[in-house]
């Protein structure tokens, strides 16, 4: 026992009567062969001290710390704790830890996040960037550390990045909508300010073909219910703006969580959905199925994507692969209650 009371390698030596060089070998599970009778006995005596490894001692001297740091937008956003979650089944079957940090939506704290994670020499990062310039790449690219992006597309072929096409998205949620009929439709959105947001509002205009396109945007800084309600509330305050002056039959939302914050607002002032308006989300979070009436939606498939990033990290880590992948996840319809047929 050293002297901060902590249990030693040399102790379980001791105890098993073992060489601190053999002790070492079997604790670190290393290939170097030793009999299975001292194995056993070298393992048992660890157990029955309780020791603990150093992993951060283990970390510096063979340069892998076995931890995955993981930056995403908000962790308390649904559409973000489903793809953490694949992140995290991943890690945890090939033996990584993942470390989750949020940049809650804003750019310098996300550089902040990665700073740190450096710093606490993660063996890679999977990141969700915000941050519309080159400036966390260019970190991560100077610390050469191993990155895989995810979610928000990333134009650098030299870097690996698990995408979705955002275009075809807002495209397949305006068709859907003209095919039942409706004229006019409106876009509910936050500002522009990252490429999935333009991209899925470039769709939408596309999708369109004959009909009307209205675009409302949510500009508001300060929301009651803090990052959790954040975009909820600005589906909410859309609604106010939207009663006021729009003549269209049907809206699409820059995501879930903005469309079911405007269902929620057209209840209450006793707008019936779909019936007066039909409402099309664009995510498919788990709180899409619990909206009522269900929500009608494009599928991103967040969870997949957190998998798919992990993988890729981790196979580049060990080897198994060589070069840069840009996979491109596609959308999917889930048409539920929240749309009828206009006439």
């Amino acid at each position: 026992m050293n002297k901060y009371g902590k249990i030693t390698i040399r102790d379980v030596s001791e105890r098993a009567n073992a060489s601190i060089a053999t002790t070492s070998r079997v604790l670190n599970n290393t290939d170097y062969p030793v009999k299975p009778e001292m194995r056993k006995r070298i393992l048992k005596a660890a157990k029955e001290l309780g020791y603990t490894p150093n992993l951060l001692g283990k970390a510096l001297k063979t340069g892998k710390s076995h931890e995955i740091g993981v930056v995403v937008p908000s962790l308390l956003n649904p559409y973000y704790a489903e793809a953490v979650t694949g992140i995290e089944r991943i890690c945890s079957a090939r033996g990584y830890n993942p470390v989750f940090c949020s940049s809650d939506n804003s750019p310098d704290k996300e550089l902040a996040n990665v700073e740190f994670l450096i710093r606490m020499r993660m063996d890679g990062i999977i990141i969700s960037k915000i941050e519309y310039g080159d400036e966390v790449i260019d970190r991560v690219n100077q610390a050469g550390i191993s990155t895989v992006y995810f979610d928000q597309p990333v134009s650098n072929e030299k870097l690996s990045c698990v995408t979705y096409d955002f275009f075809e998205a807002g495209r397949m949620a305006a068709e859907y909508l003209t095919s039942k009929g409706h004229k006019k439709i409106a876009f509910f959105s936050l500002p522009f300010d990252r490429q999935s947001r333009i991209s899925r509002y470039e769709g939408f205009k596309h999708g369109l073909k004959e009909a009307e396109g209205y675009l409302y945007l949510d500009s508001s800084s300060s929301y009651e219910g803090g990052e959790f309600l954040r975009e909820f509330e600005a589906g909410e305050r859309l609604v106010s703006d939207f009663l006021e002056k729009s003549e269209a039959s049907a809206v699409v939302a820059i995501n879930d969580l903005i469309a079911i914050g405007a269902m929620n607002a057209f209840s209450k002032r006793g707008v019936s959905i779909p019936n007066d308006i039909s409402v099309v989300g664009l995510d498919d979070i788990s709180f899409a199925t619990m909206s009522n009436p269900a929500l009608t939606t494009v599928k991103q498939p967040s969870y997949e994507m957190g998998s798919i990033a992990a993988e890729v990290l981790i196979d580049g880590l060990e080897g198994k692969r060589h070069k840069p992948e840009i996979i491109k996840m596609l959308p999917k319809l889930v048409e539920r209650d929240s749309v009828c047929i206009h006439v």
